[in-house]
């Protein structure tokens, strides 16, 4: 067993094993009470958005993965929701969950109610866990950009939620695994550097990026 975790841990690079332990007492204590504090931190402040400077080019459409109002199809794999959709789902594994998560179908094939969804994600988010892991927060938080600019929607509520979301990624931006998803982190702050008008985020992330391009 030791001579397995030495070999394992021989390959990551010193920031990554400190980022782990960092991660790992996160995960132990109270993340309630964190979400909270993001929460109510982002409700003292004015929300600056910049959703009608953004000049966003149209998403390629994804194929139809959002069938019908509570069924989803991934990986091959499809889910039809008796009553309300779970989102921490897990019937098919972590990965199916994250791509419920990402919220890739507001831009597919087939037009869907996506104001809809994302106030349902919304009005479950206190109980949600693996909702809120880095890498989601960041595919989602983009798509939700994209949505909101695309459509010129004004909504307080999903303002709020999202900033507190770009709060949550910004604290706990994914340095144990670095590559694909410390730079899907920083492409994602990108984005919520340019919406929120947030210097923070845009510092963070043009140093992400540029370390890890």
């Amino acid at each position: 067993m030791i001579i397995r975790f030495l070999s394992t841990i021989r390959y990551l690079k010193l920031i990554q094993i400190v980022y782990r332990i960092i991660y790992f007492l996160k995960r132990i204590s109270n993340f309630k009470w964190f979400y909270h504090f993001s929460f109510k931190l982002k409700k003292r402040n004015h929300l600056v958005t910049n959703r009608n400077k953004l000049n966003l080019n149209e998403s390629i459409r994804f194929t139809n993965s959002h069938i019908s109002p509570k069924k989803f199809t991934f990986l091959n794999q499809t889910v039809s929701f008796p009553d309300d959709i779970d989102w921490d789902y897990m019937g098919f594994g972590k990965l199916w969950n994250y791509n419920l998560n990402y919220f890739d179908y507001l831009h597919q094939e087939k037009q869907i109610k996506g104001i809809e969804l994302i106030e349902d994600f919304i009005s479950n988010s206190n109980i949600l866990k693996t909702s809120y892991d880095s890498y989601p927060i960041s595919i989602r938080a983009v798509n939700w950009v994209k949505f909101i600019v695309y459509h010129k929607i004004d909504n307080e509520g999903i303002n709020d939620h999202l900033y507190m979301q770009y709060n949550i990624l910004y604290k706990n931006l994914e340095f144990h695994l670095l590559a694909n998803h410390l730079l899907e982190n920083g492409f994602s702050l990108l984005f919520g550097a340019y919406y929120f008008s947030n210097k923070n985020y845009y510092k963070r992330a043009r140093r992400i990026i540029l370390d890890e391009l």
